[in-house]
């Protein structure tokens, strides 16, 4: 009985203590309870979704499409490379339509972003950038 008893105040003494750890991995992610954590980066960048990269966009122009693409309705996907000042470094078409994406790549070259912070360093990252034309 005394090691039950020993076993449960240790349990009650030290689950306290380590809940807000596990409580913040779970939010960030990061391998916290129930939570697998993400793959590392391949080549030391990291990876954002499309949605949480955008809220840093600061400058974005718009792609101006040739005549012979105006009927055109499609989607362009792109893999950015962003690096540490917030420029394009890498853009590789994922899917897209032969008539949109040198249009696409030429405009994307020239957005520009908040550097991205991770631990309070500035970081290099990889996301994904949709631009969808309709016709006209």
């Amino acid at each position: 009985m005394k090691t039950i008893a020993l076993v449960t105040a240790l349990a009650i003494t030290t689950l306290p203590a380590i809940t807000p750890i596990l409580s913040a991995q779970a939010r960030r992610g990061a391998g916290g309870v129930g939570v697998p954590a993400p793959p590392p980066p391949q080549d030391g960048r990291l990876r954002l979704g499309a949605e949480v990269a955008e809220k840093n966009l600061v400058k974005r122009v718009e792609p101006q499409y040739p005549a012979s693409a105006q009927e055109v309705q499609a989607s362009v996907v792109l893999e950015a490379g962003i690096g540490k000042n917030g420029e394009i470094l890498t853009l590789k078409i994922v899917s897209g339509h032969p008539l949109l994406n040198d249009s696409v790549i030429d405009a994307v070259k020239q957005w520009r972003y908040r550097p991205f912070r991770l631990n309070g360093e500035t970081t290099e990252i990889v996301t994904t950038i949709t631009l969808d034309k309709a016709r006209g």
